[in-house]
């Protein structure tokens, strides 16, 4: 499987939100003395092919699919909670990678 040979070891991370940096899932932002320099974004650093692994993974649940399945439903709640249809999207993706590690 594509995850197993990008992730190698599960164990070298100790969460999840380690694991959603290194698929450029994480969110970051610059300050300095506490004030912000910019807005929030994803962090860039980090393995973009387990990011596409996950893209597939959420689209092909969602998009491919004629029935229902729980990332759809996962997928649909968070988009109404977020009102976003990205940040619905991407909190799926962070999802799906937690589910899979």
């Amino acid at each position: 499987m594509s995850f197993s040979a990008i992730i190698e070891e599960p164990g070298r991370f100790a969460n999840k939100h380690q694991v959603w940096k290194y698929s450029q899932l994480a969110i970051t932002d610059r300050t300095s003395d506490n004030n912000p320099l910019g807005y929030q974004r994803l962090d860039r650093r980090g393995n973009r092919e387990l990011k596409n692994l996950s893209y597939h993974a959420w689209r092909t649940a969602c998009k491919s699919t004629t029935r229902p399945n729980p990332i759809q439903s996962f997928y649909q709640q968070s988009r109404l909670r977020t009102g976003s249809v990205r940040h619905g999207r991407l909190n799926t993706q962070r999802k799906i990678l937690e589910a899979i590690g």
